[in-house]
């Protein structure tokens, strides 16, 4: 329902936390629900790349809205996002992903 954007860098001796709530869908750049596919506009893609260039962690709020097919077109955008950057090919681009919120509370609606 929610993915937090949280950029962490040293400042000093200080953690410096730069937080920006958006969707999952705005997120992962999936504007068409009725269709997912990989994003092959190479435009949409370096945006895509740049959006999540810095981003180490991401925070998955409400994760009992997120289901198994979801979560693989989370997977899928997080590897195109940090292709380059992930030689080892880590599930979900490398990304730390932490799911908060009580996995019991509703169940994951459908999505065509």
């Amino acid at each position: 329902k929610t993915a937090y954007d949280i950029r962490l860098s040293l400042v000093g001796s200080e953690m410096c936390i730069r937080d920006s709530a958006t969707t999952v869908h705005r997120l992962i750049r999936w504007f068409n629900l009725r269709f997912f596919d990989e994003l092959k506009d190479p435009e949409k893609l370096q945006e895509l790349q740049e959006h999540l260039n810095k981003t180490q962690l991401l925070l998955f709020d409400e994760i009992s809205m997120i289901g198994r097919k979801m979560m693989g077109r989370i997977a899928s955008r997080l590897d195109q996002a940090a292709a380059d950057a992930n030689p080892s090919g880590h599930a979900c681009g490398g990304f730390s992903l932490v799911g908060v919120g009580d996995p019991a509370q509703c169940q994951v609606f459908f999505y065509l």
